[in-house]
Parts: structure tokens; sequence; C-alpha cells
């Protein structure tokens, strides 16, 4: 009878052990595999400021205005918006590295993808509300800049 209690007791223990139970294992849930989240490797090739380039402008016209990078400058190097505007950048990069623009100083809220050598992008931007000068540069090339003025409206 002692054999038999002992050998029930570690059946029980052994069951127990390995999930053996009636319950659901706690780890199935958290094991299973998922659709991986949104990261910048997964996601879709459009970054989310040219995403947002694509929908229509609610708060009035769209503004284009062409940059030219070239011999490692922005031109034109001034360029004047206003208070709010929504501003279409015509980038063509005529250089053999590639380029983007980062907006400098608070609020500027300008980070654009990456122009290619030798490709002609756009990419969309509204100025900020607060008036003042917003130094752009290129994140690769930190001498390669463009002043943006916002303008009162």
């Amino acid at each position: 009878m002692k054999k038999l209690a002992t050998t029930a007791i570690c059946a029980a223990l052994l069951l127990a052990a390995c999930g053996g139970g009636t319950a659901a294992p706690t780890s199935a849930a958290t094991t299973r595999p998922t659709a991986p989240a949104a990261t910048a490797a997964t996601a879709p090739s459009a970054p989310a400021a040219t995403a947002a380039a694509t929908a229509p402008a609610a708060q009035g016209s769209v503004r284009q205005i062409k940059l030219t990078a070239e011999g490692e400058q922005y031109k034109p190097a001034v360029v004047e918006v206003k208070q709010g505007e929504i501003i279409d950048f015509v980038v063509t990069n005529k250089d053999e590295a590639k380029h983007n623009m980062v907006g400098t100083g608070e609020g500027s809220k300008l980070l654009s993808p990456d122009f290619e050598e030798g490709t002609t992008k756009t990419y969309r931007w509204t100025a900020p509300d607060k008036v003042g000068d917003i130094k752009v540069i290129c994140a690769y090339h930190l001498a390669t800049t463009f002043m943006l003025k916002v303008l009162p409206k």
C-alpha cells in the first residue's frame, strides 16, 4: 500500500511538472507566432512623411518649391514660406551621394526621406505657425544646407 501511494504521488508530481493537467498551459498563449509589428524594415517602402504627402491638402492649396542638391549645396540657398503653408519640395539630387532635409530648431518638424543620387523626389511639409528662420541641413553632409524663412500669413 505504501508503495502504491508513493507511485501515485510521484505520478501526480510528474504530470504537474510537465503540464499534463487539464488546465491550459499559460505559456502557449505567449509563444504562438504572431504577425510582426510594422517596423522601418517591414513597413511599406513609403515613409510616413511621404505617405502624408499623397493626402489631399485640407487647409488649402499646396505650393511647389523646387530645390536642387548639387556640389554639396542646396539651391536656392534661401526659401520663404508663410505660417501654416503646405509645401511640396521637389528635390532634384544631382550629386553622387544621397541627401535628405532635416529642419533644425524647435517646432520645424521637417525630416524628409533620403533623396538618392540622380533622382527627383517630392516631399510634403507644412510650415510651422511660428515666424522665424529654420536652418535645413543634410544629415549626411552638414555643409549642405539652406535657410527656410517662415513669414507671417
